[in-house]
């Protein structure tokens, strides 16, 4: 069925550069402007591209073609270049709604492309370029009517290797709204957030790009009730230069803890605790950005030694902050860790492509590169929404409501004495932690042991190592060593979980085209045979590389089995 097309209207929207990456962020947290209130936030991908003739017949109509993909959802528009009164733009557009997957007939089938066929005749449509945007959306609404949208863009824009990244504030007109909501609205937009009226459209930036224009096109004055301007005048002026976005600016970065021999478990707890949770919230804004990988990494470290540190010190705080922060790193973790991992993928194909020896080249790649992105770009606006949602605020609201809560040591209610400080409780801690690795020791001598076992000794060394990190303002300041050592067996190990993860999702691909399973296969092999042989040579190499880690593994685990080791070991913690 093809969807029914929507008919002309008038566009009216206010729209604002942010130059400052520290107000967008505070923007995106706002709840209210002026007396209106903002509700139903979501965070979107959009990807828009342009097309026109080669000779420029839809421009020279004073028009542009786009064609818009949200998520399963997709659009096709022929939109006005439009004029600006009073800092509010007015443009015309038509738009028809499409399958998500382009169809010849159901494009035929609109007006728009009825529309286009009459500017551009026998011509044809070829692509000028496309732009991302990260789109962060409100509902304003104003006296119990939502009369208008709110659009956080964050707008990455490339095009033959010349790259412009600009944030950008815009308030569109909707059905129960008029235009003087959308300026009053914009002038406290422009008079308390000092945001600078933006008079070109995302179309006119990226043409400037695209023709390496010295100087923008100035929209004509219209009136309101105008359908469609002429031809717009050259401005004099130069453009304002579009910096690159930075990272926002979030939390100062926190002070390591502050650790004693004598402090309690308790208050070792909150303090370690503490300076990983302030972690975790440094890096938030890097994540909102979805600009470094970095800072989805660093995040969900944050998250994991909180973790840990909560199996550590779970047993000295309440059962209720037991609970809740369980809940909520658990979640927090997991909702990372599906970017994470499609990030960690994707940096082992980038450095096995790199250097002149290699064996594969990106575009070898590219039909996996496609289904990744897709699947990446499927699971990103589900993390950026829980990033904003109210059980991500309830969570850290949780957090720092322990942190605040007073510490009980156990030792003052008690008939008899408990040990409840770091210099009682650290070695056998640690020793405990240390025997549940020594007992993985029968399996790989035996040579049975499963790529699941290995796993599992993964995160015990992981648990050891953060142990060790986190306790280590009061263990001997040269255990340098040690943990290098526990270090290396955690990066072997997970580089081989890397592989195996790898070898599960590229057989995926290889039988089914896609990165995940259908929900529903059907009961034998699909139509559409993938051939990759680009694809087919990296699980060769992830294959490879899993056997030379299995081989190899045992040798590096009989340095932790050593004396040396058990000396190392017993000399960390001799100062307690």
């Amino acid at each position: 069925m093809i969807p029914k097309p929507t008919s002309q209207i008038t566009e009216t929207e206010a729209k604002f550069t942010v130059a400052d990456k520290a107000v967008f962020r505070k923007l995106s947290l706002l709840s209210k402007i002026s007396d209106c209130e903002l509700h139903s936030k979501q965070i979107k991908i959009v990807r828009d591209c342009y097309y026109d003739t080669p000779q420029r017949h839809i421009l020279a109509a004073n028009l542009a073609f786009r064609y818009r993909k949200t998520g399963k959802q997709a659009e096709v528009c022929l939109k006005g270049l439009g004029g600006v009164q009073d800092n509010i733009h007015y443009r015309t557009e038509l738009t028809a709604a499409m399958p998500a997957r382009f169809r010849r007939k159901a494009w035929q089938a609109t007006p728009v492309y009825k529309k286009a066929q009459e500017i551009i005749g026998a011509g044809a449509l070829r692509k000028l370029f496309c732009l991302k945007q990260i789109r962060t959306v409100f509902k304003i609404n104003c006296q119990g009517q939502d009369v208008a949208i709110l659009s956080l863009d964050r707008v990455q824009l490339a095009i033959e290797g010349r790259k412009q990244t600009w944030f950008e504030l815009e308030i569109e007109q909707t059905g129960a709204g008029s235009p003087a909501d959308v300026a009053r609205m914009a002038a406290c937009f422009q008079d308390e957030w000092q945001l600078s009226p933006q008079p070109l459209s995302k179309f006119e930036r990226g043409l400037r790009l695209l023709d390496g224009l010295t100087r923008p096109v100035e929209p004509a004055s219209v009136e309101p009730a105008a359908v469609i301007p002429g031809p717009p005048a050259p401005a004099p002026a130069e453009p304002s230069p579009v910096e690159p976005a930075a990272v926002i600016p979030g939390p100062p970065a926190p002070a390591a803890p502050d650790l004693h021999r004598d402090d309690s478990m308790a208050v070792a707890a909150r303090k370690i605790l503490g300076y990983h949770f302030e972690q975790m919230r440094f890096f938030e804004a890097t994540v909102h950005l979805d600009k470094d990988i970095e800072g989805v990494h660093q995040m969900r470290v944050a998250t994991r030694k909180m973790r840990a540190a909560l199996r550590l010190f779970g047993p000295y705080l309440k059962a209720r902050h037991r609970r809740q922060l369980r809940n909520g790193l658990r979640r927090t973790a997991r909702t990372l860790g599906k970017i994470r991992d499609l990030d960690v993928f994707w940096e082992n194909v980038q450095r096995a492509c790199a250097g002149s020896r290699a064996t594969l080249r990106p575009e070898d790649l590219s039909p996996l590169y496609k289904a990744w992105r897709a699947e990446r770009e499927s699971h990103l606006p589900a993390m950026l929404n829980y990033l904003h949602s109210k059980t991500y605020r309830r969570f850290k609201r949780d957090f720092q409501a322990m942190l605040h809560d007073t510490p009980v040591t156990g030792a003052a209610a008690a008939r008899k004495p408990v040990p409840h400080r770091l210099r009682h409780i650290v070695p056998v801690l640690l020793y405990q932690q240390l025997a549940r690795i020594h007992a993985y020791d029968d399996l790989i001598a035996g040579g049975n042991i499963s790529s699941r076992q290995l796993h599992n000794l993964r995160i015990e060394f992981k648990q050891l190592r953060y142990s060790l990190d986190f306790f280590s303002p009061i263990l001997n300041d040269r255990n340098v060593p040690l943990l290098k050592l526990c270090k290396q067996v955690q990066t072997h190990l997970g580089d081989l979980n890397d592989a195996v993860a790898a070898i599960a999702h590229l057989k995926i691909f290889l039988r089914w085209g896609s990165w995940q399973k259908p929900a529903r296969p059907p009961k034998s092999f699909p139509a559409k045979i993938v051939i990759a042989p680009g694809v087919q040579v990296w699980l060769d190499m992830q294959r490879v590389r899993k056997a030379r880690l299995q081989t190899t593994f045992p040798h590096i685990w009989k340095r932790t089995q050593s004396l040396k080791f058990r000396q190392m070991f017993a000399n960390n913690i001799k100062t307690l």
